[in-house]
C-alpha cells in the first residue's frame, strides 16, 4: 500500500516550501512531496492524507487554519491563530503553530512550572548559603589573607587571573584593591572610590589617591627647581609613610645643592 502511494507521488517537481499543503483545508506550508509535515507523516504511515480523518484529538493530525482561525485540540474552541497560539519555526524557515492554544498550554505547563519554580528557589537559597559561607574565607593564594571574591581568589588575584591568565604575588598597586569599586591609598591608607584615583596608561588606576598624588607632584617640581622651602612645605603635608620615603631624597638634594654653593 505504502509502495503504491509512494510510486504515485514520483515525478513531482521539487517542493516549493512557500506554498500551502495540497490537502484541502490545510494551510500549513509544504515540507516535501507538496505535503506539510503532518500530512507527509500520514503518507509515510501508509494512509491517504487526502482522506485521513483524525480519530482522537491531538494525535496524528493538526487542525487546519480557516480564515485566520484555528481550533484548539484541547478546549475545541476556535481562536485567532496569530494571537492565541504559540508558533514553531523550523531551521528552514517553515512556520507552524501549536495544536493547543496559549491558555491550554499554560494550564498544561502550570504544575511543572510550579515544580521548576520551587527547584530554582532551593538552588538560589543553596547558592546564597554557599556564598555567605565562603565570604569570610581567605584567598587560596599562599601568603594572601584577603577575602575571597570568586574562584577562591581575592579581587586582586582574580583580576590577575582574568587579565594575565596566571596568578602571582600582588604588586603594591594591586594590594591596594579592596573590591571592584573601592581601593586603599598606599600613602594615606584611606579607602576611597576609584574616581578618587588617576587612571594608569596601561589600565586600572594608580595606587595613590589624587590628593596625595598632587602633593607628591608639587614636592618633586619644587625640588627640581631648587625651591627647598616650598619642597619642605609639601614634605610636611605628606603622611608619615610617604614622608619617610621622600625624606632621603630631600636631604640628598639639599646636601648636593649646599655643596655646589660652597
Amino acid at each position: 500500500m505504502v509502495r503504491k502511494q509512494r510510486e504515485s507521488y514520483r515525478g513531482i517537481p521539487r517542493t516549493d516550501k512557500t506554498l500551502e499543503c495540497i490537502v484541502d483545508g490545510c494551510s500549513n506550508l509544504r515540507r516535501t512531496r507538496d505535503l506539510c509535515g503532518t500530512h507527509y507523516n500520514v503518507f509515510l504511515n501508509g494512509k491517504d492524507p487526502h482522506n485521513y480523518v483524525r480519530e482522537q484529538a491531538g494525535k496524528g493530525f493538526t487542525y487546519p487554519i480557516v480564515d485566520g482561525m484555528k481550533q484548539c485540540s484541547k478546549c475545541s474552541l476556535w481562536k485567532p491563530v496569530e494571537t492565541d497560539f504559540y508558533t514553531i519555526t523550523s531551521p528552514n524557515g517553515t512556520k507552524s503553530f501549536y495544536g493547543h492554544c496559549k491558555k491550554c498550554h499554560y494550564e498544561y505547563r502550570k504544575p511543572q512550572y510550579e515544580i521548576e519554580k520551587a527547584e530554582r528557589a532551593v538552588k538560589r537559597a543553596e547558592a546564597k548559603k554557599a556564598r555567605e559561607a565562603r565570604a569570610n574565607l581567605p584567598c587560596t593564594f599562599e601568603g594572601c589573607d584577603k577575602k575571597i571574591k570568586a574562584r577562591g581568589l581575592c579581587f586582586g588575584h582574580l583580576n590577575q587571573f582574568y587579565t594575565k591568565g596566571k596568578v602571582t604575588e600582588l604588586r603594591t598597586n594591586e594590594k591596594s584593591y579592596i573590591d571592584e569599586h573601592n581601593r586603599k591609598c598606599t600613602d594615606c591608607d584611606e579607602i576611597k572610590v576609584h574616581n578618587d584615583f588617576y587612571e594608569r596608561p596601561q589600565g586600572g588606576v594608580q595606587s595613590v589617591c589624587k590628593e596625595c598624588w598632587k602633593i607628591r607632584g608639587s614636592f618633586n617640581q619644587a625640588l627640581r627647581k631648587g625651591q627647598f622651602e616650598l619642597a619642605e612645605h609639601y614634605l610636611n603635608l605628606m603622611t608619615e609613610k610617604a614622608r619617610v620615603k621622600y625624606q632621603d631624597r630631600f636631604q640628598s638634594k639639599l646636601a648636593l645643592e649646599g655643596g655646589n654653593d660652597e
